[in-house]
């Protein structure tokens, strides 16, 4: 998105997309056929396998949901500058939603452990098609576009200010992940000060034969 290519950008975050979903299929791929071999390396217990057992698969679901939804609401929303709307996508959906299920669940239904995870992979997934429809319906041009004058606007500052120019990792990152947030710190332009103090400067001859000429009127 720095680089105002925003169809790079999307394809970028499909490759993310892609590499999580294959990662989880992976691991189910090889975890659910041996799932009470895998548990019994962990525990003895009969009746502690039989639940794992049976909690793997809504909990690989959930992980994968999970990924995509914070991949989206972390990442590409944050770097989009939609910031307000990955706020309420956080606070006002994901957070009430995850608690108000298992709530609802354990203190109405009385329900056991496995239908709770099983409600949190729903819920997990239903966040899923909501910030994928989102992702989809974005127009990534203009957002490329924002973040690039954005950046451009900020290493102006930078520069103004006697910071100098971006750092890489600075320039390319979302405006509220901690190195952003960590360059444009007063801890960062005091650094910079006393860098710029610290640092030796070389002596001309005309300052060489003024200290010598003050050196001899004194004798």
């Amino acid at each position: 998105l720095g680089q105002g290519n925003g169809l790079s950008a999307k394809r970028s975050a499909l490759m993310i997309f892609n590499f999580s979903f294959y990662s989880v299929a992976l691991i189910a791929l090889l975890l659910l056929p041996f799932g009470r071999e895998a548990v019994s390396v962990i525990t003895s217990d009969e009746e502690v396998i039989d639940l794992a057992t049976q909690l793997l698969p809504p909990v690989l679901l959930n992980t994968f949901a999970g990924l995509i939804v914070e991949c989206n609401t972390g990442g590409v929303f944050t770097s989009q500058g939609r910031t307000v709307l990955s706020t309420f996508l956080s606070m006002g959906i994901e957070l009430p939603l995850n608690i108000g299920s298992i709530a609802f669940l354990v203190l109405y239904m009385h329900v056991g452990l496995v239908p709770v995870y099983w409600a949190q992979a729903a819920v997990s997934c239903l966040e899923l098609v909501l910030v994928l429809t989102i992702f989809l319906r974005s127009d990534w041009e203009r957002y490329a576009k924002d973040a690039k004058r954005r950046q451009e606007a900020e290493e102006a500052e930078s520069i103004a200010t006697g910071r100098g120019k971006m750092s890489p990792a600075s320039r390319f990152s979302s405006p509220g992940s901690p190195v952003s947030k960590m360059y444009r710190s007063p801890l960062c332009v005091k650094a910079d000060v006393v860098s710029e103090l610290s640092a030796p400067r070389p002596i001309t001859d005309a300052q060489v034969e003024g200290e010598v000429t003050m050196t001899i009127e004194e004798l």
